[in-house]
């Protein structure tokens, strides 16, 4: 209809205008500078969420380490104690489960590569840090994903514009 006609033609204007102050604001004046900035902002947003993962990641095998050497610590002197006894098969059936979460949380903290146990003011130390790493990565990353999706729009919106030109151009010459 015309009226849909005539609200397509405004809002194409719009949409050429805001484009066109984008690139003008960002100071893009050819296709390949706008596409060279869209694989920039691309790649950025990539290493933004390899680190906020690898930050996770550390977080997770930190926190599972913390809970291994707390289970160490609450263990030893059970440990210590069956070690010592006389007759160990007695103890063992009396501490049984006390005894094999020590010998795998030893396993845990060996497979860790620790050979002295850190503090746990320490660790809460490293914890507290990363989580305000993984904070800022992460305001990092909203940041980069709504610039990135402003250029993918405004590359969209380009790409459409010139379809548009190259459609009536042909158009043009078929008429001629």
């Amino acid at each position: 209809s015309a009226g849909y006609q005539r609200w397509a033609t405004i809002e194409n204007l719009k949409r050429a205008a805001a484009t066109m102050n984008f690139l003008t604001e960002h100071g893009i004046g050819s296709y390949e500078e706008l596409v060279e900035r869209c694989d920039a902002i691309a790649a950025a947003s990539i290493r933004t969420r390899e680190s906020l993962r690898d930050t996770e990641q550390r977080i997770s095998d930190l926190s599972l380490l913390e809970k291994q050497i707390d289970t160490y610590r609450k263990l030893k002197p059970v440990y210590d104690r069956y070690k010592a006894s006389k007759d160990k098969e007695k103890f063992l059936r009396g501490f049984e489960s006390e005894i094999i979460l020590f010998e795998a949380a030893v396993r845990e903290i060996k497979k860790a590569g620790l050979t002295k146990l850190p503090s746990a003011e320490k660790l809460k130390e490293e914890l507290d840090g990363l989580a305000a790493r993984k904070a800022a990565l992460q305001a990092e990353l909203r940041k980069v994903q709504r610039e990135e999706k402003e250029y993918d729009t405004n590359r969209t919106n380009v790409n459409m514009l010139l379809n548009q030109r190259i459609h009536k151009e042909k158009h043009q010459e078929f008429q001629l």
